[in-house]
């Protein structure tokens, strides 16, 4: 009984947070709308400088706060969850819940992408907007959960863009085009500056892949070409490479404050790992026919740090352990989730599996 009176007084203190939670994130929303319609349409006269940067700051601050209340509330989700697990037993199918697993069903494919050759994504988990990397258009295009298209930007600016990352403030973007990358006003999707030429010198690319944006806000670039890893302040100025024999065409990069992970292709075909300070610790994960992936560009990390795989040679997303162990496929032919040459992946806040897949079945999907 008590117990019960437990979970009743959390999921009602949860439906109230959510409530206040939604609301801030109508009204930022609203905000950002109201500050990139005003720009696009360079309506300056009815918005002078000082609005604009009230409206900079309103929106700041709300996100600020969301985005505190989604961490909490994430939190509270897997302790409540732990609990109950704890309470009711430890079943195979409960042991799966706790770490994830299990409920990475494929539920829903979300939203043709029409005329679109997408390839990296990045989720906004305050506004939990999709952020979708293209070709076709040389842009970026931005989805809501059900796959409607808000709005794009970019391509004035962007010629093949690839890689994708969003922290608080901006969109940071890499074009392996214009072997450069990019930064974008997260609150009007503005241009704020770019960085990059074709060549090996600092602060030169040769057609860069993914992106990431550290815990302490770094940047990282997988450099592809010319096979080391880029570091970057925020504002793109350049700090450092990481450079070792088992970075061989790097396709894709994650961080977290104990580990650097590196995804490589070709030569040395597997999740590299490394220690923030750029030294080699192992590698797992191999890549190729007959390997534990047959094909991967793009990869992310759940919240528990297990590596989630879109594998193109496979048509399905691979989760593996920490150490490396192959947990579950997610997206299998036999399943209501078919994809077909996955590239992009991404895993929200909300515990969800976002994956992009193109040329035959150019959509959004869906995992949870």
């Amino acid at each position: 009984m008590e117990l019960l009176t437990s979970f009743r007084e959390k999921s009602q203190h949860k439906q109230s947070t959510e409530g206040t939670r939604m609301e801030k994130v109508r009204q930022l929303v609203e905000a950002q709308n109201q500050l990139q319609g005003n720009l696009k349409e360079n309506s300056f006269q009815e918005m002078t400088n000082r609005m604009v940067e009230e409206l900079e700051e309103k929106i700041l601050a709300l996100r600020e706060s969301i985005l505190v209340e989604t961490h909490l509330s994430f939190e509270c989700n897997r302790i409540e969850l732990e609990e109950c697990i704890c309470n009711f037993g430890d079943t195979v199918e409960r042991r799966g819940v706790k770490t994830n697993y299990a409920a990475f069903q494929s539920q829903i494919a979300v939203g043709a992408i029409e005329n679109i050759l997408p390839f990296g994504i990045a989720i906004d988990n305050i506004t939990n907007q999709i952020f979708v990397a293209e070709h076709t258009h040389s842009g970026i295009q931005i989805f809501d959960e059900n796959g409607i298209l808000l709005k794009h930007f970019g391509e004035q600016k962007l010629k093949c863009p690839w890689g994708i990352a969003i922290d608080q403030l901006h969109v940071y973007v890499c074009d392996w085009g214009h072997h450069a990358l990019f930064r974008f006003k997260l609150t009007d999707l503005s241009c704020v500056n770019s960085i990059g030429k074709f060549g090996p010198e600092n602060g030169e690319f040769k057609w860069p892949r993914q992106i990431t944006v550290s815990p302490d806000g770094s940047i990282f670039v997988a450099d592809c070409f010319n096979h080391r890893i880029c570091i970057f302040e925020p504002e793109l100025i350049h700090v450092r490479n990481i450079t070792h024999d088992s970075i061989v065409f790097p396709t894709d990069v994650k961080t977290t404050r104990e580990h650097i992970y590196i995804l490589t292709e070709r030569k040395t075909m597997c999740m590299h790992v490394f220690t923030p300070t750029g030294e080699h610790v192992n590698s797992i994960i191999t890549i190729g026919q007959g390997m534990d992936v047959e094909l991967g560009w793009f990869f992310c990390l759940d919240v528990h740090n297990n590596f989630l795989i879109s594998d193109m040679g496979a048509n399905c997303i691979k989760v593996f352990s920490k150490d490396g162990q192959l947990v579950q496929k997610v997206g299998v032919i036999e399943d209501k989730g078919v994809l077909i040459e996955c590239k992009g992946i991404a895993f929200s806040l909300a515990g969800k599996i976002i994956c992009v897949s193109n040329t035959k079945y150019a959509c959004l999907q869906i995992f949870y």
